[in-house]
């Protein structure tokens, strides 16, 4: 078990701290007589949270820390969308580094000395992971049609999971007597690996990356609030009218019945199979300790939750890197080229050990630190850029009229828009001075010289650019987040799940502005895009919103670490239990 501070319960790693008096004392002084000096008195990642102070008034207690009890914690994170995965790794590896001991099962592995982990990479189909966008064209607007169409989504492809135990070291793990305090699990498509807590007699946590679902609901017992808070698999309105509400109530009772008429016999019998488990997973589910869920209140509309629900919106959020800088000269002795650069480099790839080495561990900030030559890379799903990144930085900075960054996200690939969407936003792009940064899979020729595109971006580092004047976006939820962090506005072109209703609680907030995909035409781009460039209420609500969105108690991080320790030092918490979940 998790070990205790000493005045607040709160746990921490082996250290002890000890403050000399008298130079607190000077330091109290000195910024007393420095009123406009400012301090952030946050570590990392806390210090993106909070506000900045300009008088400090320094107390000094003396604190006795006990040595920590490390648990053992077994995650189970088998989606393979990498924007999923983005939520959730940050929290492991910060819980491996509070020296818990985790084993990870995942097709995203962490390279740590306490994780230990199961990879399950390739054994679930890729369809899992993209999405074509041209296949949207006629989406129904009809919410009873397309909560169907989710639920047929989410039963096929909560399928494919059980091809996880077709893994070796999955199956050695279920097989073998170790213990777990704990079982940390996502709850989207599936509930199947709920049977893992059952199996090793452990309490356990859920969490989503998105907002919270029907199901998340049922199994925490948060109230629904049909009325005033539209369905997150909904187009609905945050402000809804009369018949909006009766959509909402009809299209949620569709998802939640169609998911636990589907979808949970579906895992029971994987569970039955796989784990030699017989038993209803309601036994199961209702005994989840709390669920952490991927928002903020500031973002979407205010609601009562239970204290089973934990938000930590914006836990992905990291402290901002320098853009990429990169001179392409030619291939110089010890320079590295693109694996596929034989065409345009006249030579073979060298220091091959050296690529492997970077491919394995994806370092995708590995161009900032390497003095060579030539730095083409293209290491894979993670980080995979053609042509080179190169000069981001300067391209944002020499632009005069500002910058519009597009991105449809890592699972709609912006390369499968159909050829007349694609040349109505580059005939847009030809007519305005700004520049723009479009993530782009594939090769687009004839594209304006104001436009940049490439594979892959470095989205949380560009969004914090103050020459980011706009974001076109899907409205996933961790990119939203982000340009809400830095106070950007957004442009919103929604395509699937939860899109709709972010884009939605944005615009309701004024910071954003949204498109139908189906119906797009060149004059409305146009006309939206301009109208967010030059009229300023956009930027100040996107600035009030980062404000609100940032002044909290705890870091997202900090919080999330903080509640598994809880669940874990009470044994489970079973006083966080709402009575609602029992009747």
């Amino acid at each position: 078990m998790a070990a205790k501070h000493a005045l607040f319960g709160i746990t921490w790693e082996y250290f002890a701290l000890a403050i000399p008096l008298t130079a607190g004392a000077l330091f109290g002084k000195f910024l007393d007589d420095k009123e406009t000096e400012r301090m952030t008195l946050f570590r990392d990642r806390s210090a993106l949270y909070g506000g900045m102070v300009k008088k400090v008034t320094v107390i000094v207690t003396i604190t006795v820390i006990y040595p920590a009890d490390t648990a053992n914690i077994l995650a189970v994170f088998p989606h393979q969308g990498l924007s999923h995965n983005l939520v959730y790794l940050p929290y492991i590896q910060e819980l491996a580094n509070r020296e818990h001991n985790i084993t990870l099962i995942s097709n995203y592995p962490l390279e740590h000395s306490n994780i230990n982990n199961l990879s399950i990479r390739g054994s679930i189909p890729i369809s899992n992971n993209k999405e074509n966008i041209s296949r949207f064209e006629r989406s129904s607007k009809n919410e009873i049609i397309h909560s169907i169409h989710v639920i047929r989504t989410f039963n096929y492809r909560g399928k494919t999971y059980e091809a996880m135990f077709t893994v070796d070291s999955v199956m050695a793990l279920l097989n073998s007597p170790n213990k777990f305090d704990l079982l940390v699990t996502e709850h989207f498509n599936n509930e199947l690996f709920m049977g893992f807590a059952f199996k090793f007699n452990i309490p356990f946590i859920l969490l989503s990356s998105c907002n919270l679902l029907p199901w998340n609901q049922y199994a925490i017992g948060q109230p629904y609030s049909l009325a005033t808070v539209p369905s997150t698999l909904s187009s609905l309105p945050i402000k809804m009218n009369f018949y909006s509400r009766v959509m909402n109530t009809i299209s949620h009772t569709v998802q939640l019945f169609g998911f636990k008429l589907l979808c949970r016999p579906r895992d029971e019998a994987i569970i039955k199979r796989n784990l030699d488990i017989e038993v209803s997973l309601d036994q199961i589910i209702l005994n989840a300790s709390l669920i952490m869920v991927n928002t903020h209140f500031t973002m979407f509309s205010s609601k009562p939750l239970v204290p089973a629900v934990v938000e930590i919106g914006g836990i992905h959020i990291t402290p901002i890197k320098p853009l990429p800088i990169v001179s392409c000269k030619g291939v110089a002795r010890g320079g590295l080229v693109h694996r596929d650069a034989g065409k345009f480099s006249g030579g073979p790839v060298l220091n091959v050990a050296v690529v492997a080495k970077i491919k394995k561990k994806k370092l995708c900030a590995i161009i900032q630190y390497i003095d060579v030559a030539t730095i083409i890379l293209n290491p894979g799903d993670i980080f995979n850029p053609s042509p080179p990144l190169g000069d981001i930085q300067k391209f944002i900075d020499e632009a005069e009229n500002g910058v519009i960054y597009f991105c449809m996200g890592s699972l709609l690939r912006g390369e499968t828009f159909s050829a007349e969407k694609r040349q109505m936003f580059l005939n847009v792009f030809n007519k305005i001075p700004q520049r723009i940064l479009w993530k782009w899979e594939g090769e687009l020729t004839e594209k304006p010289s104001n436009v940049m595109i490439r594979k892959w971006m470095p989205q949380r580092d560009i969004l914090a650019h103050p020459n980011v004047k706009l974001f076109i976006s899907h409205g996933g939820l961790l990119g939203t987040t982000e340009a809400v962090y830095e106070g950007v506005s957004i442009l919103l072109i929604p395509i699937l799940g939860d899109q709709m209703s972010n884009a939605e609680a944005l615009i309701n907030k004024g910071a954003a502005e949204k498109m139908n995909y189906c119906d797009l035409n060149e004059d409305d781009i146009f006309i939206k895009v301009t109208s967010m460039l030059t009229n300023p209420k956009y930027k100040q609500k996107a600035e009030e919103l980062s404000e609100a969105f940032r002044d909290r108690p705890m870091a997202p991080l900090e919080t999330a670490v903080y509640w598994t320790e809880y669940v874990i030092r009470h044994k489970g918490a079973p006083h966080l239990r709402y009575a609602a979940v029992d009747v």
